[in-house]
């Protein structure tokens, strides 16, 4: 718990929450789920009008807060964009061309990822379970997916056919609830 905190204390928000799942200290809520980033968070989630506590929960789940990771899929930073996604929601920005370090800035992955997302809640009608699915898994999977008819969210989640998906979903909704208290207390979500 005291090198979690330390690690914490000094920005290291990975180390942190992977010391505290080996100490398999889950009840460490603060430690666990930090605000890391939250100016930026709060400002790119207030300008694609989506939920600050969702792009947290897609932060934690991706990256544990560590901007310099790369996952296998060469998905990178923060929130986890490969390549492609970058570039092309960088484009409907109408940003200048991104550097190769470029994306690992917090800044700039924190603004692609909730611009990606707000495409992917409007895409799906604002729906959190679909839009979450699709940015772990493809936007191109999600019509295969659909139910056929209303179905709860939680029921559909259990029904994605993919394990890496379906915890995916959980996760960052779980995260997502999580964040929405500690981001407005009792209050109502603001988006």
């Amino acid at each position: 718990l005291a090198a979690a905190k330390l690690a914490q204390d000094k920005g290291f928000h990975f180390t942190s929450i992977l010391t505290l799942s080996k100490a398999k200290a889950w009840n460490q809520v603060e430690l666990r789920f930090p605000m890391a980033y939250e100016p930026i968070v709060r400002l790119e989630a207030s300008q694609q009008k989506i939920s600050p506590a969702l792009v947290y929960g897609v932060i934690r789940r991706e990256s544990a807060f560590d901007p310099n990771i790369v996952s296998s899929a060469k998905a990178q930073g923060l929130m986890q964009l490969i390549p492609p996604t970058a570039k092309q929601v960088s484009r409907s920005l109408g940003l200048k061309r991104l550097g190769r370090r470029q994306v690992f800035e917090p800044e700039t992955n924190i603004k692609l990822g909730t611009a990606y997302l707000r495409t992917l809640l409007g895409r799906f009608e604002g729906n959190h379970a679909l839009a979450t699915a699709s940015y772990n898994a493809g936007p191109h999977r999600m019509p295969r997916w659909a139910p056929d008819y209303p179905l709860e969210a939680a029921r559909w989640v259990e029904s994605i056919p993919f394990n890496e998906t379906r915890n995916y979903v959980k996760a960052v909704l779980a995260y997502m609830t999580i964040y929405e208290y500690k981001l407005n207390g009792n209050n109502e979500s603001k988006v």
